[in-house]
């Protein structure tokens, strides 16, 4: 379980375009959690969860956000 590049934000993005014509919603709905204490967390451990939870965020959201805001604008010209 790896973190989500720029690149496969951009697919999903455009996958999304093809297939829908548009993007209206956006659901973040991944994110991980290792149950464990956490003083027993490890550099790696945390490695994942910021990846996953954070990163992956940032990083798809960032990508569709422009497309949405795209879109509702050009539902209102």
């Amino acid at each position: 379980m790896g973190q989500l590049d720029s690149d496969e934000a951009d697919r999903i993005v455009q996958e999304g375009l093809a297939r829908f014509g548009r993007i209206d919603t956006l659901v973040n709905n991944a994110g991980i959690f290792i149950a464990k204490p956490f003083v027993d967390y490890t550099e790696e451990d945390f490695a994942k969860i910021f990846g996953v939870n954070v990163v992956a965020f940032f990083r798809l959201t960032r990508r569709v956000v422009p497309e949405m805001l795209g879109a509702h604008r050009a539902d209102h010209d």
